[in-house]
């Protein structure tokens, strides 16, 4: 099947809900991580607790214990230093620290951006918007948008709850 992919990704992303947005980054960012050749344990766990959020019920039940098991590269998405062997693995790997340090800044900032207020749409545009462009340069690709079809930004911004199903579709969007 080949990906649905807009003219203007950038423009499909500003129509997004934000857990949309949240998905369309984790696409970019783990597409960033393959085409740099990173493959690590904290990483698969960045991204999977991050995909872990869009299974939370509405009603904010299981987010203390969400945060509660909140992984190392979140503080260093969230602008603190990455850790020291994380550090040394992406030396080892020949990739530049700040380029990767950006890309999970704005990983980490779609969502937590807006995690503790109000949903911020121009923030997490900008966020995928510049993730998007450090994951490009290193040759990742948008996912399929298709799969974002109905979660569209309204409301509060969230969009609406996410079923097992339209989380598998979100999954598999990737393009590889």
């Amino acid at each position: 099947m080949e990906a649905s992919i807009p003219h203007d990704p950038l423009n499909e992303v500003a129509t997004l809900c934000l857990t949309a947005r949240l998905a369309v980054a984790l696409h970019l960012f783990s597409g960033y991580c393959r085409c740099r050749g990173l493959i690590h344990p904290e990483l698969d766990r960045f991204t999977e607790y991050m995909w872990a959020f869009t299974r939370l019920p509405a009603n904010g039940a299981g987010f203390k214990e969400w945060i509660a098991g909140e992984p190392r590269l979140v503080d260093a998405g969230l602008g603190y230093e990455l850790p020291p062997e994380f550090a040394a693995h992406l030396s080892a790997a020949g990739v530049p620290g700040s380029e990767f340090h950006a890309a999970l800044m704005h990983a980490t900032e779609v969502l937590y951006g807006s995690l503790y207020g109000a949903a911020d749409s121009e923030g997490s545009y900008w966020d995928v918007m510049k993730l998007s462009s450090i994951a490009l340069a290193a040759g990742a690709m948008w996912p399929d948008f298709a799969a974002f079809a109905e979660d569209r930004w309204r409301d509060d911004g969230w969009g609406s709850p996410i079923s097992p199903e339209k989380l598998a579709r979100w999954r598999s969007a990737g393009t590889g």
